[in-house]
């Protein structure tokens, strides 16, 4: 009898246990846990982002390859970036206690010692994840088990944030799909709508879709030392500074958007205010309705105001021109160009003179942008008058 009560009583605490370890919250526990006990972790991820600003969306791909200690404290990873089609264009490996980041497209590279984060798709998925766990407030729904890529997987619903601000409904909803074999994540994606605000400047609405689809894991598998070795050879260092004031600026080597070239002197004998810009950055938005007056406000005189993207594709410029209603002049670059010019992110102004020396190199967006340009220019063209 007693053996009974005690074979009963076993059954229920085990029962009880696995029902604990089912709950939304302990089935998250158990995934970063278990994320962590790896001593080595190789996988894939096909990444899907939707531009904030325009229709467009980017398909790329990374290789990842983490090394964990017991504490599961990354000691070395290696993070290759690649287009849809397959070509590397960025490099990451943390070694040593170093970063070296290798922009593969532009041929320079930056260094980052004792870096504050090592992170990679995992290290996303753990933090937004430990969020969860964390707050209290947040909606964690256990969605039904679904197969994913072949792959029985748990399913959950977060709604992270969700509330209606002057008749705009913003939200962030995330849901995670994980292995009921490994409790390693199969797919993530995350879906916003809000106010974008830049420096206390509102940008305008913009929606958020953003997917990772994890595939191939490796675990705790030897890794060979030279998939973190790496040759600087060919590589320039970052650029941290802009071209000064009173540099001769180097040629304006451009083409339309439709691949065609621009005439010979084109800019030649004329003040030319260039900006480098990019789709995906928030301070370029706030940029654009001040290009458009400008452009407009000097459109018949000796002063050309444009647009250079570096990275962007023909397609990707035209999307994002048509969502932002731009009217000024836009031309694609070379990366060899914007290294040339030492672009130190965007966007990035260059005001040149008649003679072709720059006389103002400006980093960023501010709130007396366009009163210094305007002035600049206006001084300029008188100047060129006399």
């Amino acid at each position: 009898m007693y053996r009974f009560l005690i074979i009963l009583s076993l059954h229920i605490i085990c029962t009880y246990a696995t029902q604990a370890q089912q709950q939304p919250v302990g089935i998250l526990q158990q995934s970063v846990q278990n994320i962590k006990s790896h001593r080595s972790i190789v996988f894939n991820v096909l990444r899907v982002d939707k531009n904030l600003f325009s229709n467009d969306t980017a398909v790329t791909q990374s290789q990842e390859t983490i090394l964990q200690n017991t504490a599961g404290q990354i000691t070395a990873q290696n993070q290759l970036s690649l287009t849809e089609k397959g070509k590397p264009y960025y490099r990451e490996i943390f070694t040593g206690g170093k970063t070296y980041g290798l922009d593969l497209k532009d041929s320079v590279y930056n260094v980052e010692t004792q870096p504050k984060t090592i992170a990679n798709s995992l290290t996303n998925y753990i933090n937004q994840v430990t969020a969860v766990i964390n707050n209290k407030q947040r909606k964690l729904t256990r969605l039904k088990d679904t197969l994913v890529a072949g792959n029985p997987c748990y399913g959950f619903f977060v709604s992270a944030y969700d509330t209606v601000e002057n008749n705009q409904h913003n939200y962030t909803y995330r849901y995670f799909y994980l292995s009921k074999k490994t409790l390693l994540p199969v797919y993530t994606k995350e879906v916003a709508a809000a106010t974008a605000t830049k420096g206390g400047y509102e940008i305008g609405r913009i929606n958020v879709f953003t997917e990772r689809r994890f595939a191939n894991y490796i675990l705790n598998q030897a890794v060979k030392p030279s998939t973190f070795a790496f040759n600087l050879t060919g590589l320039d260092p970052e650029t941290k500074v802009m071209l000064p004031e009173g540099t001769v600026a180097p040629a304006i080597a451009v083409r339309h958007l439709n691949g065609s070239g621009l005439p010979a002197g084109q800019f030649a004998n004329k003040i030319v205010l260039l900006q480098f810009g990019s789709v995906t950055c928030t301070a370029n938005a706030l940029a654009n309705p001040l290009m458009n007056r400008l452009a407009s406000k000097y459109a018949n005189s000796n002063a050309a105001i444009a647009c250079i993207y570096s990275e962007e594709t023909p397609a990707q410029a035209q999307k994002y021109i048509q969502a932002n209603n731009i009217r000024f002049p836009v031309y694609l670059g070379s990366s060899r160009l914007k290294h040339k010019y030492q672009t130190t992110g965007t966007p990035n102004f260059y005001l040149i003179n008649q003679q072709g020396i720059i006389v103002k190199s400006i980093n960023g967006y501010t709130d007396h942008l366009e009163q210094e340009l305007n002035a600049a220019i206006d001084g300029l063209l008188a100047t060129s008058t006399k």
